[in-house]
């Protein structure tokens, strides 16, 4: 394997150089964050975008154009990134005769860099970002699990959807200069839907409804039915204890009248009239 560039001191290549390129074992870093055993769970494609990516025409004039680059995320090796810089440095002063030319010769080289099929395009504008999905980058949580918790995540009520979210704020470190990388993430299943707002504070329902019913007459007596409908919660910080929603009504009849310019008044109440068996200690 050849020595990684990155976080060392180099010097732009005035030409052409496709030995720069240094392809990194994909398994052996996967194996350093612990996912050598989820490799066959993974799907996907890397993909690269060069701003910047230059070269002469026969004329010697320079051109200039987006460049995007992908491959699978099965392949056995990825790009170092400095490599890839350096590489399309080396293009500036080379001449081509056609845009064509200038694509083929950098998917050759990916191609046996990286000993994968390489997909390479030049292009006017950049890649489309795809938008139509559920962002998840304004939810507000409790708070950040230091370590993946597959815990928190938790079905809800609905079945058999098909889905599309988002997430911008993913953030990683460079193994060798610790500067941050940050990713969008884009996640598409089909199955049960997944709650997108986290851990919900234990003991605080996910609804709360109150129903007061009230009668009274010219001679004092009266009577009150009070409900309360308290929606399903969670009983723990981890959201694996749900209490289920009940109902409580609760009756009170009673009198007020006045005798000798006193005011006087008596109820009678019961609590729970229905017997509603409920757990509400957390």
């Amino acid at each position: 394997m050849k020595e990684v560039l990155l976080g060392k001191e180099s010097l732009i290549p005035k030409k052409y150089d496709a030995s720069v390129l240094t392809p990194i074992s994909r398994l052996d870093s996967r194996i350093k964050c612990g996912l050598e055993d989820f490799v066959k769970n993974f799907e996907g494609k890397d993909y690269w975008t060069s701003y910047e990516t230059s070269w002469l025409n026969e004329q010697g004039i320079p051109r200039n154009k987006i460049l995007n680059i992908s491959y699978s995320s099965h392949s056995k090796f990825f790009i170092e990134s400095k490599s890839l810089k350096l590489y399309l440095y080396s293009l500036n002063n080379m001449k081509f005769n056609s845009e064509d030319a200038v694509q083929e010769l950098i998917k050759g080289d990916l191609d046996k860099a990286l000993k994968t099929d390489v997909d390479v395009e030049l292009a006017a504008k950049p890649r489309q970002i795809e938008e139509d999905g559920v962002s998840l980058d304004k939810l507000e949580i409790e708070k950040v699990d230091p370590l993946p918790n597959s815990l928190v995540i938790e079905p809800d009520d609905q079945e058999a959807i098909k889905e599309n979210l988002s997430c911008g704020l993913f953030r990683s470190l460079c193994p060798v200069t610790a500067q941050p990388d940050w990713a969008t993430i884009y996640i598409s299943y089909d199955g049960n839907g997944i709650k997108h707002d986290g851990k919900r504070i234990p003991g605080i329902p996910k609804n709360l409804l109150n129903f007061n019913l009230s009668w009274s007459n010219d001679s004092g007596s009266y009577a009150n039915l009070d409900t309360t409908f308290t929606g399903e919660f969670y009983a723990d910080n981890s959201n694996q204890n749900k209490v289920d929603s009940y109902a409580v009504s609760n009756l009170r009849l009673g009198k007020n009248f006045t005798h000798n310019d006193l005011n006087i008044g008596f109820y009678f109440g019961i609590n729970n009239i229905f017997n509603e068996q409920y757990n509400n200690f957390v």
